[in-house]
């Protein structure tokens, strides 16, 4: 995916609807990114979370964000992101820190366990092979980067050959 610039909106719950992503996009933002959206949402095809995958072609480069805890459904939720939306990337967070996220083993609850991390990565990368990027923070007193490291460095070999992923940290 070829991004003009290295200005990204950040994935923001609750703001980073179409309208905004077309108003900084207009500002010159070089990739933006929609809100995280729920893998159950999509695969239970929730109304309200399906309206959240809504791409204009304005926006482009995008990013759709998504979150989750079961494997199944994560990689469901990525086929649907990759074959029904116009995305250019998907997201897939681990690090956001709130309860309702955490509480379904998502989000930063995956900083825990790097086995997880490359658990659901791979999964995600050996059902669909989407421009896939992973979004962490830290917390629970370690860095993430580590933990990533940590994930990446038990499949170094594996992980080299996903030429479509990308790590970047999300600080708060």
């Amino acid at each position: 995916v070829e991004i003009k610039n290295r200005v990204v909106l950040a994935p923001m719950a609750g703001v980073c609807n179409s309208a905004f992503r077309l108003t900084v996009k207009e500002f010159g933002a070089g990739l933006v990114c929609a809100e995280m959206v729920s893998d159950k949402g999509i695969v239970y095809n929730n109304e309200k979370t399906l309206n959240m995958l809504y791409v204009d072609e304005r926006e482009k480069p995008l990013s759709l964000q998504i979150f989750g805890g079961d494997r199944k459904s994560l990689v469901e939720a990525a086929k649907v992101v990759d074959k029904q939306t116009n995305a250019d990337i998907i997201d897939i967070n681990m690090g956001c820190p709130v309860p309702k996220v955490t509480k379904c083993d998502a989000g930063a609850r995956w900083l825990l366990d790097p086995d997880k991390i490359y658990e659901m990565v791979a999964a995600v990368v050996d059902a669909e092979k989407p421009p896939l990027r992973v979004l962490f923070g830290s917390l629970f007193g370690r860095p993430a980067p580590e933990l990533v490291r940590q994930a990446y460095d038990r499949r170094l070999t594996e992980w080299a050959a996903w030429e479509d992923l990308s790590a970047r940290a999300h600080g708060r």
